[in-house]
C-alpha cells in the first residue's frame, strides 16, 4: 500500500479560502500539574487533568492593497473567528473554533519579503 503524504493545506476563515497564509502551526496542548496535597511520604498524591489549549500560528504576506483579512482589527476587538483547514485537496478538514488573535507583528527581510506574523488560540479543535 502506498504512503499518502499532505502536500497542502488548504486554510478558510469564516467561509473564505485565503490565499496570502503561507503557513499555519496548531499545538494542542493539555498541561499536567501535580496535585498540591500530598501524602504522608511527602510525596503528590496525583497530577490535575489540565485544560486542553490550542495555540494558534499563522503567518501571511502583506498585500499591499485589499487585503483578504484585516489581522489588526481581529486583534484589537477581540473578535472570535473559525478557521478551517484541509488536508490535501478534498482531504480530511479540521475545524478551529473560536479564534483569537493576540499579537500581529509585522516582519520584513532583505530579500523584500513581507508577511504578518499572527499569533493566537481557539478554545476547541474538531475533525470533520
Amino acid at each position: 500500500m502506498a504512503e499518502t503524504f499532505v502536500d497542502i493545506a488548504l486554510v478558510e476563515i469564516e467561509g473564505v479560502e485565503m490565499r496570502t497564509i503561507k503557513s499555519l502551526s496548531v499545538t494542542p496542548q493539555r498541561t499536567k500539574n501535580p496535585v498540591n496535597t500530598m501524602n504522608r511520604d511527602g510525596v503528590a498524591i496525583g497530577v490535575t487533568q489540565g485544560i486542553a489549549s490550542f495555540p494558534v500560528k499563522m503567518t501571511a504576506a502583506i498585500q499591499a492593497a485589499n487585503p483578504e483579512q484585516d489581522w489588526h482589527r481581529w486583534a484589537l476587538n477581540k473578535i472570535a473567528k473559525n478557521v478551517v483547514y484541509e488536508l490535501n485537496d478534498g482531504g480530511k478538514r479540521i475545524s478551529l473554533i473560536d479564534v483569537f488573535i493576540n499579537t500581529v507583528d509585522e516582519k520584513y527581510d532583505e530579500n523584500g519579503e513581507a508577511v504578518w506574523d499572527i499569533d493566537g488560540f481557539a478554545l476547541r479543535r474538531e475533525e470533520d
